[in-house]
């Protein structure tokens, strides 16, 4: 492919231009991770979206959208390379400051909030599960609760169009 050379000199050029933690720059060394991620080289992906999210965590907050974003990506990522406790700590943290910024009941944060409870759910976590849909007002996810009726089991459930769970540029929040 004779994208990852051209994204390479891109980037090469804005870290000269403008600096390592630019905005524009940052912008770059994502589109180069996402490109990684897409070629299946999820450590090479997985080094870029750290430097991302630490470049924007120092320019822009820990709060800002853009940061929270990189924070959903790189939790992805780490689901992708099966690192689930690293993920969950993304998400919680991403969690956190989103709840901060727009309050519990934005439809962005109670988004994020079933993310993590899908995630959790996987890894066994049910009383967190149960203890996050009561907080962010939600339904625990069908796998989280048991069936009521032994012969019959709980009704599958669809996966949630941004929970991240697949190595694909589909999942990830805007830059």
């Amino acid at each position: 492919d004779g994208a990852a050379p051209l994204l390479t000199e891109a980037l090469a050029g804005q870290r000269r231009t403008v600096g390592d933690t630019h905005v524009d720059t940052l912008k770059a060394v994502n589109n180069l991770a996402m490109l990684k991620w897409d070629q299946q080289d999820l450590d090479g992906a997985h080094s870029l979206l750290s430097e991302v999210l630490k470049g924007k965590r120092n320019t822009l907050g820990t709060t800002h959208a853009s940061t929270l974003s990189s924070m959903y990506n790189l939790a992805s990522l780490e689901l992708a390379r099966g690192e689930g406790l690293a993920a969950v700590s993304l998400l919680r943290e991403a969690l956190a400051a989103q709840t901060v910024q727009h309050g519990s009941d934005a439809e962005e944060t109670r988004a994020l909030a079933d993310d993590l409870m899908h995630v959790l759910t996987a890894q066994g976590e049910l009383n967190v599960v149960a203890a996050l849909a009561v907080k962010y007002g939600l339904g625990v996810p069908a796998a989280a609760t048991p069936a009521r009726d032994e012969h019959r089991a709980p009704r599958p459930r669809q996966p949630h169009p941004r929970a991240p769970t697949a190595p694909t540029s589909r999942n990830f929040m805007p830059w």
